[in-house]
């Protein structure tokens, strides 16, 4: 996974990771308890939790939602270096410590994102899930956006918010991700049996140059890395 100015990276605590660091690299590191993670999501949930959390391990810190808490957690590391009491007020503290939970919790996605939706009544559209059955389905094929449309049967300006709301792309982003994670899995469990490029075009990749960067964009190694780390292993 890729962490740079523009992609954060969620560490689970019972999940082990290998850390390489480039020259030069200066990170912001927040560091929540485990166990603060959990009180705050089981009284979202209103109820305990049995399985322990994992986030998505890629954050976006450009855009969207993830980015708005990472901006949060900027401003707060701002008005710390300017000393302000307010922020260390006892009646301050906890109630920032809950926002930014709460706050990674509703924006970056993990095995308890849809238990937490319906909990807090932001079921999903059956528009959106149209839509999302219809990219699904036809992965392979060479969809446009107006086929989106029209299985969705709403407006492009509806389908867009909904699509950024609920899964935190535009529409032919979300189908260009989902593409990209199923290439990803073929490589995976093919290993050597079938070529890249073939697995890459199977699915709607016809401009090789630009998956691969954009293959490398979303999972920090181009498919060929993945390819020979997979039978090495």
């Amino acid at each position: 996974w890729l962490s740079d100015r523009d992609n954060g990276l969620v560490l689970s605590p019972h999940e082990r990771q290998d850390l390489t660091i480039m020259g030069n690299c200066r990170k912001i590191i927040v560091a929540i308890p485990s166990q603060a993670l959990r009180q705050v999501l089981e009284n979202l949930l209103r109820r305990p939790v049995g399985v322990p959390l994992t986030f998505e391990p890629q954050m976006n810190a450009a855009d969207g939602d993830q980015a708005a808490w990472w901006r949060m957690v900027k401003f707060l590391l701002n008005e710390m270096g300017h000393t302000a009491p307010l922020l260390n007020h006892e009646q301050m503290v906890g109630n920032l410590e809950e926002a930014l939970i709460k706050g990674l919790l509703l924006s970056q996605s993990h095995n308890y994102s849809q238990a937490l939706a319906g909990a807090m009544g932001l079921s999903c559209p059956h528009y959106l899930l149209r839509a999302k059955q219809f990219i699904h389905d036809n992965a392979r094929e060479d969809i446009a956006l107006e086929d989106i449309e029209r299985a969705a049967g709403v407006s492009r300006y509806k389908l867009f918010g909904g699509f950024r709301q609920h899964f935190g792309h535009a529409p032919m982003a979300y189908l260009k991700w989902h593409r990209l994670e199923a290439v990803r899995r073929e490589i995976l469990s093919d290993c050597s049996e079938r070529n890249v490029s073939s697995i890459a075009m199977s699915w709607g990749f016809s401009h090789l140059g630009r998956f691969s960067n954009d293959y490398k964009a979303r999972f920090g190694e181009t498919p060929s890395q993945t390819l020979k780390r997979v039978t090495r292993r």
